[in-house]
C-alpha cells in the first residue's frame, strides 16, 4: 500500500522564512489577526500594518512627538518590507 503523503503546510511569517519555529497561527494569534491571514504570503503585510500602529503608540510614550513616531515607524516598516520581500523571493512566492 502507497503513503499518502499530505501538503506540506508553507508558514510564510518573516520569522518562519528566517528558520525560527513560529507558526502563521501563532503570529496570528500575536497580533490579533484573523486566521484567514495564516499560511498565506498576506500574513506578513497585515502584521507589519500592526506592528506600525505599536511602533508609533510606543514610540509617542517614549517621549516622542507623533511626527518624530510617524517618520521612524515608516523607516522601520519599509526596512522589514524590504527583508520581506527578499524572504519571497528565496520562497518563490
Amino acid at each position: 500500500m502507497e503513503e499518502i503523503k499530505e501538503p506540506r503546510m508553507i508558514h510564510y511569517n518573516s520569522a518562519a522564512l528566517l528558520g525560527m519555529d513560529v507558526t502563521d497561527q501563532e503570529v496570528c494569534m500575536t497580533l490579533n489577526l484573523p486566521l484567514s491571514y495564516a499560511n498565506t504570503p498576506e500574513i506578513n503585510n497585515a502584521a507589519l500594518e500592526v506592528v506600525f500602529r505599536r511602533n508609533i503608540n510606543d514610540m509617542m510614550e517614549g517621549g516622542m512627538t507623533k511626527e518624530e513616531a510617524n517618520r521612524e515607524a515608516i523607516r522601520l516598516r519599509k526596512d522589514a518590507q524590504k527583508l520581506n520581500a527578499k524572504l519571497r523571493k528565496n520562497l518563490k512566492v
